[in-house]
């Protein structure tokens, strides 16, 4: 049988369709799933939150975040369907182990921005001295993915907390991360998707989850 091939047919430039992009769904992946860390895996790829409890363990504190802190990290990650970022500040309560986010601070500069990255820190660190909150944190978005950290998170965070951990444990403030997922479609809620994470030390490194709201 012989196949024969159709010619194009010339369409003027107001009736040609383009097909829309095709959204690629980046699915968590559990932590003892990943396997051995490797310089060829994929940084960008998702990990699922564990709970202490899954494992075991005793959460090491609590974590609390007011409305006013909510809503305005909620609304920094809907001005834009680009990844956007900030810091959490609040207060640390030793005797009772509750790390408490009270306020947001938005980063007014895009993440690839570096020159600016210095300018707008500093101006944040005043901002919390003025407020009289310390930095208990930092939140990103996941416009269009899952609010859930991806391994390049989880390394981030887990520099982080050593940082402010320092040469000794006296006067340790707890960090923590916050991912915001405002446009995820692949959720069952239409609300912005939360989850704040803390990245077990090393030698088992991953993430546990403290705490998870969908707004």
């Amino acid at each position: 049988m012989e196949t024969i091939l159709a010619e194009p047919m010339e369409e003027s430039p107001d009736k040609l369709q383009t097909s829309p992009p095709i959204q690629v769904v980046r699915v968590p992946v559990k932590h003892a799933n990943l396997g051995i860390r490797s310089h060829a895996m994929d940084m960008s790829t998702m990990v699922e939150l564990t709970s202490f409890s899954t494992l075991g363990k005793i959460q090491p504190f609590l974590v609390t975040i007011t409305t006013t802190a909510a809503l305005l990290v909620d609304l920094h990650c809907h001005l834009t369907d680009k990844e956007i970022c900030g810091y959490l500040g609040g207060h640390w309560d030793i005797n009772s182990h509750n790390l408490s986010i009270t306020t947001a601070f938005p980063c007014r500069y895009s993440g690839k921005d570096k020159s600016a990255a210095a300018a707008v820190e500093a101006e944040i660190a005043r901002a919390m001295e003025w407020k009289r909150v310390t930095l208990v944190g930092w939140y990103h978005s996941h416009p269009r993915s899952h609010a859930s950290p991806s391994l390049r998170d989880v390394d981030s965070q887990l520099d982080y907390q050593i940082k402010m951990k320092g040469p000794s444990d006296n006067g340790y403030t707890p960090c923590v991360g916050l991912i915001c997922s405002p446009y995820n479609t692949d959720g069952s809620c239409y609300e912005s998707n939360f989850n704040v994470f803390w990245s077990l030390p090393p030698p088992k490194i991953g993430p546990m989850n403290t705490q998870d709201r969908c707004f």
